[in-house]
């Protein structure tokens, strides 16, 4: 599936959110968490579609698709990204982090504070080894021991899922059929036994059937595009400013030394051997 396909999937956040972050969806990120975090949820709260901050986003801010409150002591972003940007490890380190500081409430004791995760889910893959889901915490690195249980990290890789086709967690796997479109078989068997993911795909259609939220999708992803492509001339700019300026300070020692030599009376073939400047740029240095 090419990049273009999935930004009408579910795996592009827009829609990911649109149908997640519902207030009258929330049995359905609630069965979607329970399967990936293997645990009962009895309360979920503060389901809500957040908007990433304009500073944050040019300070490397992370940015959140849908984060929630769960049974009061965890804290959960779910966070999609469909093309490799080379970085995921970092960024998902730097999102459950940011997590884990900002709720923690200003005198509060640390080992109150809840547990924070962060849910990657993944267009592409990152590790070659292991499963599809990938879990990770603070670890000892000699005896592998949980050092703090305050911080974790999931990654699901969605390619590397469609290829394992896992058995055992059936529910599980029925989302992320759900999520991918791309085994339709295995995504009609989901929707007739699940009937969540029936009335998520019936959303699902309907959304991406509408006009205005396909243009919205792929303006977004130009605005994206235009703004990386901005970034990276300006970065090219600043690049080439600093050749510039290194090329010139090179340029006037070089010209300082060969002054020396002039005063020094040294010939001006040896002055050009030494410095690598022209005979006709010292001549001009000494006429000068």
């Amino acid at each position: 599936m090419t990049k273009k396909e999935k930004l009408l999937t579910p795996q592009n956040d827009f829609i990911f959110k649109k149908i997640f972050a519902k207030e009258e969806n929330k049995d359905m990120l609630k069965e979607f968490l329970e399967e990936v975090l293997e645990i009962k949820i009895y309360k979920l709260d503060a389901v809500e579609e957040a908007q990433m901050d304009k500073t944050l986003e040019e300070n490397k801010g992370s940015r959140i698709d849908i984060q929630s409150e769960v049974n009061d002591n965890i804290v959960i972003n779910i966070e999609m990204q469909i093309s490799n940007e080379h970085n995921i490890t970092s960024r998902s380190a730097f999102s459950v982090s940011g997590l884990l500081h900002n709720n923690l409430n200003k005198g509060q004791d640390y080992a109150d504070a809840k547990i924070s995760i962060v849910i990657c889910i993944l267009s592409f893959n990152i590790f070659k080894d292991g499963d599809y889901i990938v879990s990770a915490s603070l670890r000892r690195d000699d005896t592998h021991k949980q050092v703090s249980d305050k911080i974790k990290i999931y990654y699901i890789q969605l390619p590397k899922f469609i290829k394992q086709k896992d058995k055992k967690r059936k529910k599980l796997a029925q989302w992320l059929y759900f999520i991918s479109q791309e085994d339709k078989e295995e995504l009609e068997m989901a929707v007739k036994e699940n009937v969540k993911i029936a009335e998520a795909q019936k959303q699902y259609e309907e959304l991406i059937s509408d006009e205005g939220i396909q243009y919205q999708i792929f303006m977004r992803e130009k605005t994206k595009a235009d703004i990386k492509l901005a970034k990276n001339a300006a970065y090219k700019k600043g690049q080439e400013k600093g050749r510039k300026e290194e090329r010139n300070k090179a340029l006037k020692e070089k010209e300082t030394i060969a002054k020396k030599l002039l005063k020094e009376n040294v010939p001006i073939e040896t002055i050009s051997k030494a410095t690598n400047l022209s005979k006709e740029d010292i001549e001009k240095l000494k006429n000068s």
